[in-house]
């Protein structure tokens, strides 16, 4: 099943579905994993017109006027979700650790949204959004649909991992609540 897995995420129906300059996609071979179907639905075909899915098959379907890809027995997976990221938040990385932090940050705010569509997501949900990391994020060619939750109630024991002090935080978010036990 890892092995399996490692390959699950090789085809990003949204993601191909973008990229074609046609209107019409079929992928051929593919493994099917869906939570409508209770089994694997294997050696199957998917016809997406307009971004949309029309057709799934076990029989060749006909590929005239469709752009092809060839999924030779790898895994297609509805787009993931993730319900919880911090798009201005690289883990790890803080300014006191480097002298090249804005090359380094300006980097992985480049790379992260095709990080998370390497990954099958297709969709973040994010928390406490940075106006200035969505801008970056949401202008990437490629990158996963970006949803807000709103913001959320943080303790101090939390804020250690964004900020340099907890009057930092309290500086950047002055209206959130703050319980220090």
């Amino acid at each position: 099943p890892k092995r399996q897995l490692s390959f699950l995420l090789s085809l990003l129906l949204p993601v191909l579905a973008r990229l074609c300059s046609a209107e019409e996609l079929l992928i051929r071979d593919v493994r099917i994993v869906s939570p409508e179907r209770e089994t694997l639905l294997s050696s199957a075909q998917v016809r997406v017109r307009d971004g949309r899915i029309v057709e799934i098959s076990t029989t060749p379907l006909d590929a005239a006027g469709a752009r092809v890809i060839e999924g030779h027995g790898r895994y297609l997976v509805p787009g993931l979700i993730d319900s919880h990221v911090h798009l201005n938040h690289a883990t790890g990385l803080k300014r006191r650790y480097t002298p090249d932090f804005d090359r380094l940050y300006g980097e992985f705010q480049r790379q992260q949204p095709r990080s998370f569509l390497y990954f099958g997501y297709t969709t973040v949900i994010e928390n406490n959004g940075d106006p200035a990391a969505d801008r970056i994020f949401d202008s990437a060619p490629l990158h996963p649909r970006r949803e807000h939750c709103g913001t959320l109630v943080l303790s101090d024991d939390f804020l250690a991992t964004d900020f340099e002090s907890i009057g930092d935080f309290r500086v950047a978010y002055p209206d959130f609540l703050h319980d220090r036990h």
